[in-house]
Parts: structure tokens; sequence; C-alpha cells
């Protein structure tokens, strides 16, 4: 309304329309922007969950291969191992037969019996050495760092000093009597702890806390045992020789 003073009255009235329209709605809501995120990740999702299946199946199957292929190399190894210890047992009893016999016996007897002796371990020796040939294609084929070199110069080297030993009394009579079983001992003792880390390549370095390894080459094949236990081991390895010698002496 407007007040007219000369008149003295009211002349005009204005309307004031008021606004009625509501004002709209953002279609940007917290509700339809989480459904548009939710909708553009659930594809990737879904991709990703795909794929982390894709890899653990792959992952399983290598694993798988893995196995298989370390079973068929250990079939393939064990009996070439037990050859191995076969020949070595062969060439212990050898040894120990000749220790036995060569004082009681004429400087003939004797003579041939080293030769004997040397010819047997010789042959005995290059049946092992082809095994071990065949071995390595199949121990060796993953890591060319595992090597069973030292034990086999250790065990070489106590087959020597066997020989030479015979060799020495076939006519050293009357001097200094060497001993031969010792170092069969050595040879037997070695090669158990050799021809188990041949069949459990796949696992090296093994634990072998029950058996005296000292001097049989085997430096990074054996996992290190305490001073204590490696004592209380040598000392029954020692004395279960000492059985078997006085076993083998009574018959």
């Amino acid at each position: 309304m407007r007040w007219n003073p000369r008149r003295g009255k009211v002349t005009s009235v204005a309307y004031v329309q008021p606004d009625t329209k509501e004002k709209s709605k953002s279609p940007w809501n917290s509700l339809e922007v989480a459904k548009i995120i939710v909708g553009a990740m659930t594809p990737l999702l879904i991709a990703s969950i795909g794929i982390y299946a894709t890899w653990q199946l792959h992952q399983q199957d290598v694993e798988r291969a893995q196995r298989e292929q370390i079973r068929l190399r250990k079939s393939a190894a064990e009996p070439l191992v037990h050859d191995l210890q076969t020949n070595t047992n062969q060439i212990v009893f050898a040894i120990n037969a000749a220790d036995a016999v060569l004082d009681q016996q004429s400087h003939v007897r004797r003579k041939k019996t080293a030769d004997d002796l040397k010819a047997t371990v010789g042959h005995l020796q290059e049946l092992n050495s082809q095994t071990r040939a065949r071995l390595q294609s199949i121990i060796y084929k993953d890591d060319p760092s595992i090597s069973f070199t030292g034990a086999e110069l250790a065990q070489t080297i106590e087959i020597a000093l066997a020989v030479e030993c015979a060799e020495s009394r076939v006519n050293a009579v009357n001097a200094p009597r060497c001993g031969m079983r010792e170092h069969s001992d050595n040879i037997w003792r070695c090669s158990l702890a050799i021809n188990l880390a041949l069949t459990m390549f796949d696992q090296l370095p093994i634990s072998a806390d029950w058996m005296d390894v000292k001097g049989c080459g085997m430096d990074g094949l054996i996992k290190p045992i305490d001073p204590e236990t490696a004592k209380k081991v040598r000392a029954l390895t020692a004395a279960y020789a000492a059985s078997i010698a006085a076993s083998a002496a009574s018959h």
C-alpha cells in the first residue's frame, strides 16, 4: 500500500507475490556420489580379485610342478645313492678283511692280499665315480653351488691310507703296525652322512646332530652343532664302531 499525503489516503496498493518456487536440489548429493563411485569401482574390484585368483592358481601350479620335479629327481637319485652305499660297504668289508689276515699270512700271501685289496677298492671306487657323475646331473641341476667334492675327497684319502697301510705291512713285519680299521670306520661313518645328504639334496644343509661328521669334508652340507653335542655324538659313534669291531673279531 502507498499513502498519499496530499489526498490523505491510500491511493494505490502494491502486491508482492511471494516466491513459492522451491529451490532445486543438487543431483550430486552424497548418496548419488557413493553410488557412482561404487559402480565405477565394482569392475575394478572384480578384475583385481580375478587377477589375484589367477596368480594364486599359477603359484600353486608352479609349486606343484616344482614338487613333482623334486620327486622325480629323488626317485632317480635314490637307487644311485643305494649303489654308492653298497659299493662303500664292500670297500669297508674288503679293508677289514685284509686287516684281519695280513699278519697271519706268509709274505707271498700278504703281497697277494694287499694287491687284491688295491684292485678291489680301485674297481669299487671307479664304480662310485661313475655313479657320482650320474648323480651330479640330477643333484646339481638347479643349484651348482651344492658340491660334495670335499666329502668325496675325504673318503678317497681314507681309502688311499688304508691301501697304503696294507702295502706297508707286506714287508715290514717287525715294524710298528699301522691300523686299517680306523680308516674303514671313518669311511663307513662318513658315507652315512654323505649319502644322507645326497638323498636330501633339496633340503641342504641338513641337520645331522645324531652323527659324527668330523673329518668328512661336509662343510656347507651339514648344519653346525654346538661343541658339547658334537663331543657326545663322537663318543657314541666311537662306542658303536668299537662294538662292531668287537663283534667282527668274535666271529
